[in-house]
């Protein structure tokens, strides 16, 4: 599986759940039947500018 249709996979689940991260990713992708590692993942959508922040709890 090349990067590009990998990271279209990633846009098109985004596009219905924009908060997913990239482990819950992992999983969608590979019942779709796409295998790539967590590392491999991480990598592609740091450099396309796709991974999520985390969310910051304000103290109460």
């Amino acid at each position: 599986m090349d990067d590009k249709a990998l990271l279209h996979e990633v846009w098109e689940i985004r596009r219905q759940l924009p908060r997913v991260g990239v482990r819950k990713l992992k999983v969608m992708l590979y019942q779709r039947g796409h295998d790539a590692g967590r590392d491999r993942m991480f990598g592609m959508l740091k450099d396309a500018g796709l991974l999520i922040s985390r969310k910051r709890l304000g103290k109460m």
